[in-house]
């Protein structure tokens, strides 16, 4: 046996342990390759190749072998991934770089892994080569083989298909052991068995999985000023390896501390609808000012994530102002690896890596807006103390016709008023009508018009001196068609990464965000001529016949002196006759 070769019986159990710690989250396998027969217990090779296989979302997977899969995977090929393998150079303790493929460099590699690479180079026990290959996925799936010298590669893929959670990085040694007796390249020789031969060709097939974007929804539909808007998180837990669990997974929002009561948010968790013990399962820091709350699964929460589970948050928050737009928006903060091996009986999750996305829940808006006119008289002058009240008809109503103001229960935008509120024009006749919400967008999205609500005005006490109005008066609040923009602040989290490994939170910032949203005017409403005015009459009281007092009594006095008039003449023309 040469130096630089390598005895198969004594090493290859260190090959196959190197590979499992560095191929946990892929399987491995060789080309079908026919040769001449050969004594294949030692390295006699400078080179070996490289496959990279990419599937997206499969349903099963093998074991790490270094084989080609019988059948492929079930999942999706993932055209355009991007890998790059970097060598290992494995050091001695002078710091000379340990030649690849000797019982020196193999004995050496013992313990090597993604997660031990960094502190390897720290140690100054290995460091990476100055150049890296680049692997890119065919429409197959598959890279093209790949000729690399013997040694141990780091493979990262830089380059994930869209929306999809990259691959842990692995380490891929080369050659590999083979671990089949069936193997192709056992039939080198006819008397060998499992672990006999070296894989020469190794393929890898490291796993992808889509990621689910979070999705904020709101449930706002007939919530005006002191009502409740209630906020639903969703989120989906990535596919997590078995063997694995999440080092971290947080949901975090911010709420629009100017306008919803934050103080008093009702917040709730469930995972896969079954709802999770706060302090137990996760833990809630909330700050009132700012109106951000973070939910952070504990150690035994994590447990409950593994497989795609569906997290929600539930938030429902009073809205207390009368403001036009309301805008919120959530994050996911998930590991992009979950390949974590801490101890969760005792371990405490950690902080999320600075390297690692956050995902970004699309924003969710509610608008209000009102009505605003003027009472007055026939001459166009400002009465006061007009009183009214506002109700909301049926979906896909034309108009109020069919309102019950009896039975109908008025619109409370104060929260105090079981009756309603009761709106009174000023000195000027002003009315003021805010915080109504709009009948053209709820729950965050448009509603048809069909199934649209309108508004009812009713006046409940006239003027003094002056006619109650007949019938309601029907409005909708409706988007002009004009846009402007509102900012909002928002809480930003960043972390960073000490030399030890260890991720310390930074303090909270406060970014201000734009949106542009439709803008909702005033309604306008009229009674009369002009637009912006509700005329009333002048009492018609007094035209009517008095029902008492002093006029009615000449009345009846004159119609007695009549009736004893005529029976005076009576008795006279009776005597007479």
């Amino acid at each position: 046996m040469t130096k630089n070769s390598i005895a198969l019986r004594s090493v290859s159990a260190a090959a196959i342990v190197g590979l499992t710690l560095g191929m946990s989250p892929m399987a491995l396998a060789q080309d079908v390759t026919p040769s001449t027969p050969v004594v294949v217990s030692t390295i006699d090779r400078a080179e070996g190749t490289l496959t990279i296989h990419k599937y997206g979302n499969p349903t099963s997977t093998g074991t790490p072998t270094g084989n080609i899969q019988d059948p492929a995977p079930d999942g999706t090929p993932l055209k355009d991934v991007v890998f790059t393998a970097t060598e290992i150079e494995l050091l001695d303790a002078n710091g000379n770089v340990i030649k690849a493929g000797t019982n020196e460099w193999l004995a050496a590699a013992q313990g090597l892994t993604p997660a031990t690479v960094q502190k390897w180079i720290t140690d100054k026990k290995a460091r990476l080569a100055d150049s890296s290959t680049t692997m890119t996925t065919l429409a197959s799936g598959d890279t093209d083989p790949v000729t690399l010298k013997i040694g141990a590669y780091l493979v990262k893929e830089t380059t994930p298909a869209p929306g999809y959670t990259p691959a842990a990085d692995f380490i891929a040694f080369l050659p590999m052991t083979n671990t089949t007796a069936d193997d192709p390249r056992t039939k080198e020789v006819e008397t060998a068995t499992q672990g006999e031969s070296w894989n020469y060709n190794v393929h890898a097939y490291p796993k992808n999985y889509s990621k689910t974007q979070p999705v904020k929804e709101v449930e706002d539909k007939g919530q005006h000023t002191s009502g409740t808007y209630k906020y639903d998180i969703t989120t989906k837990v990535r596919q997590v390896e078995d063997g694995k669990k999440l080092s971290y997974y947080w949901i975090e929002d911010t709420l629009d501390a100017k306008n919803l009561d934050v103080k008093n948010a009702i917040i709730s968790v469930t995972v896969d609808d079954e709802a999770v013990t706060k302090d137990v399962d996760y833990t809630l820091t909330k700050v009132d000012a700012t109106g951000n709350f973070v939910v952070k699964f504990t150690a035994e929460g994590l447990k409950k994530l593994n497989n795609q589970n569906t997290v929600v948050v539930h938030v429902e928050a009073v809205k207390t102002t009368n403001a036009e737009v309301v805008p919120n928006e959530a994050r996911e903060w998930e590991p992009s690896n979950p390949t974590n091996d801490m101890d969760f009986e005792g371990g405490t999750p950690g902080n999320p890596d600075p390297s690692t996305e956050s995902y970004t829940a699309p924003p969710v808006f509610t608008y209000s807006s009102g009505v605003e006119f003027l009472k007055v008289d026939g001459n166009r002058k400002g009465l006061e103390g007009a009183e009214f009240k506002v109700f909301e008809s049926a979906p896909g109503a034309k108009d109020c016709s069919a309102l019950d103001v009896k039975t109908a229960k008025a619109i409370d935008l104060n929260g105090a008023e079981a009756g309603g509120d009761v709106f009174v024009s000023g000195q000027d006749g002003k009315v003021s009508i805010t915080g109504l919400h709009v009948n053209d967008f709820a729950n965050n999205g448009p509603v048809a018009e069909d199934d649209r609500t309108r508004y009812c005005l009713v006046e409940t006490k006239a003027p003094k001196g002056k006619e109650l109005l007949a019938e309601p008066i029907d409005f909708q609040l409706l988007a002009s068609g004009e846009t402007q923009n509102v900012t909002r602040d928002i809480v930003t989290r960043s972390f960073t990464k000490n030399t030890d490994g260890t991720v310390v939170e930074n303090p909270p910032t406060v970014e201000t965000k734009s949106y542009t949203v439709p803008v909702y005017k005033l309604a306008s409403v009229k009674v009369g001529a002009n637009d912006g005015e509700v005329i009333n009459l002048d009492d018609t009281t007094p035209q009517l016949p008095l029902t008492g007092g002093a006029g009615i009594g000449v009345l009846a006095a004159i119609g007695a002196a009549l009736v004893g008039a005529g029976a005076w003449f009576a008795r006279r023309n009776s005597k007479k006759a």
